[in-house]
């Protein structure tokens, strides 16, 4: 095969291409993936986008994301864009782990718990949850015996 400069550049210009849709979400924010996150994992759930615009300005008023090291912010950037699909991938426990870290915290943030997880009734967030200044509620009482 013989390479001319025309081949050349629609080559370099593919391989451009791909690595460009391959970094993608390493050049977003956090707070995107984050409420990528959430948006997936609730989506059987009645949460509007400001309720949750208004948790991730609370998140990051209180440094929650920055105490998540890069390493793990750009292992669950690429899992939430590429990997989320491919359960197979070698790593999925831990970003399955991470993820619910974040979904968790967004729901103890809101009033689901109090609605009794009562999937009718539209979820609002309430405030930065943060066990030291507000205790938590018992969600599960009636399984108490």
């Amino acid at each position: 095969m013989k390479l001319n400069r025309r081949k050349f550049l629609y080559l370099f210009g593919g391989a451009g291409v791909v690595a460009a849709a391959g970094s993608y979400p390493i050049l977003i924010s956090f707070e995107k993936v984050a409420m990528k996150i959430i948006k997936r994992d609730l989506s059987h759930l009645q949460v509007s986008d400001q309720d949750i615009i208004k948790y991730l300005m609370d998140a990051r008023k209180q440094h929650l994301y920055d105490t998540i090291a890069l390493k793990q912010q750009l292992f669950i950037r690429a899992f939430a864009y590429y990997g989320d699909s491919l359960p197979m991938l070698p790593m999925y426990d831990k970003y399955i782990q991470l993820k619910s870290g974040i979904t968790g915290h967004f729901l103890m943030s809101t009033d689901v718990f109090f609605n009794k997880m009562d999937p009718s009734k539209p979820v609002t967030y309430l405030s930065f949850y943060d066990p030291l200044k507000r205790a938590c509620s018992n969600p599960f009482p009636r399984l108490q015996g």
